[in-house]
């Protein structure tokens, strides 16, 4: 079974679990769809919208990563990126799977450390996209999509092996700390293990793509 279908079945349990949890629980229960960083609730709203948007947004991410086949320009390189076009779903997917866990709990009367749990699920998704972003060929739609990893395939393989190991990197960052510091602390935490894995591939790849203009001039 490939990543992908495996992404499609987590989403559909995700979905039945939801119409289940809906159906038991007592009509006009109110949860919190949204947290501060202090770990406070600042928005609340009906059960089932907190339970199935979740699996909405899975639809959503597998929807778009199904009709790549119609829309990539770059199909070639599409069919060689489609294990890491799985992955890369398959991250997405189960970031969504564990908020929908922490949703079913407290719809349920429980109490969950909402915060922490979505960092650390922001974690698991870093650290699937990162095991693939370094198997992914130059496309618009998968990847980190820069004007310079666009314009050459060198830059974009460079650019994404980096970024894959960045990527793992903040992943086991955010899973770790969002159990071990202190919840006024998780901000940082956010800094400390998105920012980089973000901005280092962009600059990295301008760089290597100033690099490679530099040689050809000198060719």
């Amino acid at each position: 079974m490939t990543a992908f279908k495996f992404a499609w079945i987590v989403c559909a349990l995700s979905a039945i679990a939801a119409a289940i949890v809906t159906l038991q629980i007592p009509d006009g229960v109110q949860v919190p769809l949204h947290w501060g960083l202090d770990a406070t609730p600042d928005q609340y709203g009906p059960a089932w919208q907190g339970l199935f948007m979740p699996p909405a947004v899975m639809v959503f991410v597998l929807g778009i990563f199904s009709i790549l086949k119609w829309i990539e320009p770059r199909q070639e390189n599409l069919q060689k990126s489609m294990r890491a076009r799985g992955g890369i779903a398959l991250g997405v997917v189960l970031m969504m799977l564990v908020l929908e866990v922490g949703n079913i709990a407290i719809a349920l009367g429980n109490e969950m450390p909402m915060v922490r749990l979505v960092l650390f699920a922001v974690g698991i998704m870093l650290m699937v996209m990162g095991n693939f972003l370094g198997k992914t060929r130059s496309n618009f739609f998968i990847g980190i999509r820069t004007p310079w990893t666009l314009s050459s395939d060198e830059v974009w393989r460079k650019t994404h092996r980096l970024g894959g190991k960045l990527f793992m990197a903040s992943g086991a960052i955010l899973m770790a700390g969002a159990w071990v510091l202190a919840e006024a602390n998780l901000e940082y935490l956010i800094v400390a293990g998105v920012v980089p894995s973000t901005v280092i591939p962009v600059v990295y790849s301008w760089w290597l793509w100033r690099q490679e203009q530099s040689e050809s001039k000198m060719d």
